[in-house]
């Protein structure tokens, strides 16, 4: 028996996913733990506690060649730690308001206490005087956004070449994406107590590992928990342009998104 869904995340964007009928109704399928956590087996024992001194080794001194991307709060270096192991280390830079320590503590206390195959998992974190650092999973097929709109360098671009392009994804793979997104925001919203929101969700937040299965990232402006009225739960305006649903910037300056 197949049963189809309709899933608005957010509601400009409007995903048909089928899927197989599970003991529970969804698509996560999951059993549900004492706190609504579903019962997954975690990646790792607990975040570990790195000094400035080791991720600076790590990344080869945040060499400019091991840079993987930059954001609004941070850049994100390619690095190798102590045991071998590589890793994305994402070192936050602190404006006068403070956000970055707030992206930093939201990082590390949700990331330390949600686990699921389809979120990014946090493998240490940097507290160091004013060094605030993430240690995550390397994902080696980067961001959805690095797939769906390439950067050809200029130079092959003039020559008329496209070695660098990264290969285009088949349908099958992106389907494989949707579902493994889809699943990602189930866990957040039904299947933590409390739920969590994570407010900036775009193809940018959407990193690929190597058998291209898609885990949730980024989660420095997620909500926990919510005000709720009627079933409904209440936030304030945030995520990236041009991946907001319009009725949500322009109805209200507060956000009602349905459960």
């Amino acid at each position: 028996m197949q049963q189809y869904s309709t899933a608005v995340w957010p509601r400009r964007t409007l995903v048909l996913i089928g899927f197989g009928w599970c003991g529970t109704g969804c698509i996560y399928g999951g059993r549900l733990g004492p706190l609504g956590l579903a019962v997954v087996q975690p990646r790792s024992r607990g975040a570990q506690v790195f000094t400035y001194r080791e991720l600076e080794r790590a990344t080869d001194g945040f060499g400019e060649g091991n840079v993987l991307g930059r954001g609004a709060y941070g850049v994100v270096f390619r690095g190798r730690l102590g045991d071998g192991t590589p890793a994305a280390i994402k070192r936050l830079q602190l404006d006068p308001r403070r956000q970055g320590e707030r992206e930093f503590r939201v990082e590390v206390d949700l990331l330390s206490r949600m686990h699921s195959p389809h979120l990014v998992g946090l493998l240490g974190y940097c507290a160091d005087q004013s060094h605030r650092l993430l240690v995550f999973e390397f994902m080696p097929n980067g961001s959805l956004k690095g797939h769906l709109h390439p950067v050809i360098p200029a130079v092959d671009v003039a020559a008329g070449e496209q070695r660098d392009a990264r290969p285009t994804l088949d349908w099958q793979t992106r389907l494989g994406i949707a579902l493994d997104c889809a699943r990602a925001l189930e866990f957040l919203h039904e299947h933590t107590s409390p739920a969590v929101i994570h407010r900036d969700f775009n193809c940018s937040n959407v990193l690929l590992d190597h058998n291209y299965r898609a885990r949730v990232s980024d989660f420095g402006t997620a909500k926990v928990g919510s005000n709720k009225a009627n079933g409904q739960v209440v936030t304030r305006v945030l995520g990236t342009t041009g991946y907001l649903a319009p009725e949500y910037v322009n109805e209200s300056p507060s956000f009602w998104l349905t459960r």
